[in-house]
């Protein structure tokens, strides 16, 4: 009888497993195609805090999302970057840093699905998602992705 109940224990937490799963992929299936026209921001003038809104990017140009925190090595070291990149290539593409550490952003952590921090996200003209990095990346690998995806940035 002791053994029966071991089985049934074990089965149980099989069907658990099994469940968890299969919900998991399902939701994150649901989440592949986030776009950012979703959650661009703007200033609140009572705050000057970025808050979410819905708009069409006005621009129509591709765009890449620095999601990190100033606290974090990778997310300092990406710091440079991502200044360069909104000086020097704002005419190819849009380069957002949201900062986690800004209370009003992590919700944004969360409707993007960021596990890691720094998290990159690239997205086309249409705000579609084209890739996702998660951790440092380099400057020149992060040109070499745009090139990948077609999007000429020179």
């Amino acid at each position: 009888m002791k053994g029966y109940s071991i089985k049934k224990i074990i089965f149980f937490f099989l069907i658990i497993i099994a469940l968890g799963i299969i919900l998991q992929k399902s939701y994150y299936k649901t989440n592949e195609n986030i776009e950012f026209n979703d959650f661009m921001s703007e200033v609140n003038e009572d705050n000057k805090k970025e808050i979410p809104i819905t708009r069409p990017n006005k621009k129509r140009l591709p765009k890449l999302i620095d999601i990190g925190s100033g606290t974090c090595v990778p997310c300092k070291m990406m710091k440079p970057i991502i200044e360069d990149f909104q000086k020097n290539y704002n005419e190819y593409f849009e380069t957002v840093y949201i900062d986690l550490n800004i209370a009003e952003n992590r919700e944004k952590a969360i409707y993007y699905d960021v596990r890691v921090i720094p998290t990159i996200i690239f997205f086309d003209e249409e705000g579609k998602q084209l890739y996702r990095h998660e951790g440092y990346i380099s400057k020149e690998d992060i040109l070499k992705t745009w090139d990948k995806y077609n999007i000429k940035v020179n």
